[in-house]
């Protein structure tokens, strides 16, 4: 069995790799996989901070290495060339959105490209990132919706293929809307999913 998984990791990390285990790390108590400082603490630091013991971090992390050993770390998924083709299938822009990625990009400072990721964190285990840049990383696949040209790190496409992206400007509140397909979970405040 390969030990993809150790308790030095920091829970970050690990959720970033294999995202397929977090229902496991879950399963056990270990919660802190939607938490900010996720990046910083080892498996070790949060399962000791949430009471549990050596045992039971023994044994979460032999379940979490068993499953990927034998389901696979998703990370050996190479991006098909023909799925760069079909980018416009990644992420779509509603028109409403689009209007005001314009508006910020413009008081931004001009032309620049939106970029969508995904980071740790959030209740749920991730949280949806969009930021602008100048130019796009070598990792990136770039394309345009609705006048917008859009950056999504080739690694996560596939997990984000079908994510629309729409803004709503209602009496209870106005801002992006995300919905992603792909989402297993996502938490109440819409904002993270799994």
């Amino acid at each position: 069995m390969t030990q993809l998984i150790t308790k030095d990791m920091t829970v970050g990390e690990v959720i970033m790799k294999y995202p397929n285990v977090v229902d496991i790390l879950q399963s056990f108590g270990l919660h802190c996989v939607g938490c900010q400082v996720n990046t910083y603490e080892t498996i070790e630091q949060g399962t000791v901070g949430h009471g549990m013991s050596k045992e039971e971090m023994e044994n979460m992390i032999i379940e979490a290495n068993d499953y990927l050993n034998k389901n696979g770390t998703g990370a050996d998924r190479e991006i098909e060339s023909e799925h760069t083709a079909n980018a416009n299938d990644v992420v779509v822009l509603t028109q409403s959105a689009a209007t005001k990625v314009k508006s910020f990009m413009q008081q931004d400072g001009g032309d620049k490209i939106l970029k969508v990721s995904v980071n740790p964190g959030g209740c749920a285990g991730f949280t949806y990132g969009m930021a602008f840049e100048e130019h796009p990383e070598e990792n990136e696949m770039v394309f345009e919706q609705n006048g917008v040209k859009i950056a999504v790190d080739k690694a996560i496409s596939r997990e984000i293929t079908g994510l629309t992206i729409d803004y709503v400007d209602s009496l209870q509140g106005s801002g992006f809307k995300i919905s992603n397909p792909k989402a297993k979970a996502s938490c109440g405040c819409g904002k993270s999913f799994r």
